[in-house]
C-alpha cells in the first residue's frame, strides 16, 4: 500500500490514469443503472 501511494505521489500521469479509470467505471455504472431502471419501468 505504501509503494502504491509513493507511485501515486511521484507520477502525475499514473494518478491521471487512475482518475480516468475511476471516472469511466463510475460513468458505466451510472449508465447501466439508468438502462436497468428504464427496462424495469418499460417492461
Amino acid at each position: 500500500m505504501k509503494t502504491l501511494l509513493h507511485i501515486y505521489k511521484v507520477n502525475p500521469i499514473v494518478s491521471l490514469v487512475i482518475n480516468c479509470i475511476g471516472f469511466f467505471i463510475w460513468a458505466t455504472t451510472l449508465i447501466l443503472m439508468m438502462v436497468i431502471l428504464t427496462v424495469a419501468f418499460a417492461g
